[in-house]
C-alpha cells in the first residue's frame, strides 16, 4: 500500500514543482542527478542539438549563381565574345523571417521533445526509487521479525530439552523462520533488480541503495485549482500548443509561396573592342509549383487545432485519473496506518506467547 501511494503521488506531482513541499528537495536533488548521467539523455540532448541546425538552414537566402561563357565565333574572323553574370534568387519569406520563425517554431518542439523523454527518465527513475525504499523497508521488517522469530524458536528448543514443550511448537517455529528467510533472500533479489535499473538510469555509475525515507509531499486538495496552476508546465499540453503555431508559420510561408520570386542580378558581355555591363532582373510566377501547398498548410492547421483540442482533454481525464487514485489511496493509508497505531497488540501477543495463554499458531497469525 505504502509503495503503491508513493508511486502514485509522483505521478500526478511530477509535472508540477511548484507544489512540491520543501521535504522532497532531497528526493528531487537524487532524480536531477540521475538526470545529468544519463546517457540516453545526453545522446537526444545532441540529436536535438543537430537537428536544431538542419532546421535553421531554411533561414537564409538561396545560394547565388555565378555563370561564366566563352564563346567562339564563326567565321572565325569575328572576334570571340566572353560573358559573365551574377544572379541571386530573392526569397520574401526569409527577407520578411517567416522561415525563421518556422525554425523557431520546430526548434521549439524539439525541445518540448526533450523535456518529454527528460520527464519520462524521471518518473522511471522515480519509481524505481520508491520500489528501492520498499525493499529496504521490506529487508527492515523481515529483518527485525527474522530476529524474533529465531528467539521464539530458541526459546522452544530450550523447552524441549527440558521437556517442558513438544517438538511440533519447535517444528512450526523454524518453518515460520524459513519462510520468513526465504521472504528475505527474494527481498534482496528484487533489490539487487532495482538498483541493476537504477544504474542503468545512472550512466552506469553505482546507486547508493540509502536512499533514506522518500518524502514527495501531499496530494493537492482541489484538483481544479492544482491543475490550473501547473498546466502550463505540462510539456505534452505545451508541444500541442507549439504545434499549432509551427502550423501558422508554414501557413504564412505557403502563401507568401504565391507570390512572384524575384531574381537580381549582374551581367556582362566582353568583345574585343567592345564591352557591355548592366543588371539583369527577372520574376519567377509560380503558376502549378504551388497548386496544393495554400491547401494543404489551411488543413494542417485545422489538424494542429483539433489535435491539440484532444490533446487537453485526454491529458486532464488521465492526470484526474491519477489524481484520484492518489487521493483515494492516501486517505485509504491515513485512516489504516491510524488503526493501526491504535490496535497495536504486538506486547500483549508477545506477554501472551511467553505466559503459555496463546500457542505459537496463534501468535503468528495475529502478527501477520
Amino acid at each position: 500500500m505504502k509503495k503503491i501511494n508513493i508511486l502514485l503521488s509522483v505521478l500526478v506531482l511530477a509535472l508540477a514543482p511548484s507544489v512540491v513541499q520543501a521535504q522532497n528537495n532531497g528526493f528531487r536533488e537524487i532524480l536531477s542527478g540521475i538526470v545529468e548521467k544519463n546517457l540516453a539523455l545526453k545522446a537526444m540532448d545532441r540529436q536535438v542539438y543537430a537537428e536544431k541546425l538542419t532546421n535553421r538552414s531554411g533561414n537564409y537566402l538561396s545560394d547565388p549563381e555565378i555563370e561564366v561563357a566563352r564563346l567562339w565565333s564563326d567565321p572565325s574572323s569575328n572576334p570571340n565574345r566572353t560573358d559573365f553574370s551574377v544572379s541571386q534568387e530573392i526569397d520574401l519569406s526569409v527577407i520578411r523571417g517567416t522561415m525563421r520563425q518556422v525554425s523557431d517554431s520546430r526548434n521549439m518542439l524539439l525541445d518540448l521533445e526533450y523535456v518529454q523523454e527528460r520527464l519520462n527518465v524521471q518518473l522511471e527513475a522515480a519509481e524505481a526509487l520508491c520500489q528501492l525504499e520498499y525493499c529496504n523497508e521490506m529487508e527492515t521488517v523481515l529483518t527485525e521479525r527474522i530476529e524474533l522469530y529465531t528467539r521464539v524458536a530458541n526459546g522452544y528448543a530450550r523447552q524441549l530439552e527440558s521437556g517442558n514443550s513438544g517438538r511440533l511448537e519447535l517444528n512450526k517455529a523454524r518453518l515460520v523462520l524459513a519462510g520468513l528467510e526465504s521472504d528475505l533472500r527474494k527481498n534482496r533479489i528484487e533489490k539487487q533488480a532495482v538498483l541493476s535499473t537504477l544504474r542503468s538510469l545512472n550512466g552506469g555509475e553505482e546507486f547508493n541503495s540509502e536512499v533514506g525515507n522518500l518524502q514527495v509531499g501531499e496530494v493537492p486538495a482541489d484538483f481544479e485549482q492544482w491543475y490550473n496552476q501547473t498546466k502550463e508546465l505540462n510539456p505534452y499540453l505545451t508541444y500541442s500548443l507549439k504545434e499549432i503555431d509551427v502550423m501558422k508559420a508554414e501557413q504564412q510561408v505557403s502563401k507568401e509561396a504565391n507570390l512572384p520570386k524575384l531574381k537580381v542580378g549582374y551581367t556582362s558581355e566582353l568583345v574585343p573592342g567592345d564591352k557591355y555591363r548592366g543588371v539583369s532582373v527577372g520574376v519567377a510566377i509560380p503558376v502549378w509549383s504551388n497548386a496544393n501547398r495554400r491547401k494543404y498548410a489551411d488543413a494542417a492547421v485545422l489538424s494542429a487545432r483539433m489535435h491539440q483540442a484532444d490533446v487537453e482533454v485526454e491529458e486532464k481525464e488521465r492526470l484526474l485519473s491519477l489524481y484520484d487514485r492518489a487521493k483515494g489511496l492516501d486517505d485509504v493509508m491515513t485512516s489504516y496506518m491510524e488503526e493501526l497505531n491504535t490496535l497495536d497488540n504486538s506486547e500483549l501477543l508477545s506477554k501472551a506467547l511467553s505466559e503459555g495463554e496463546i500457542s505459537f499458531l496463534d501468535y503468528v497469525v495475529e502478527m501477520d
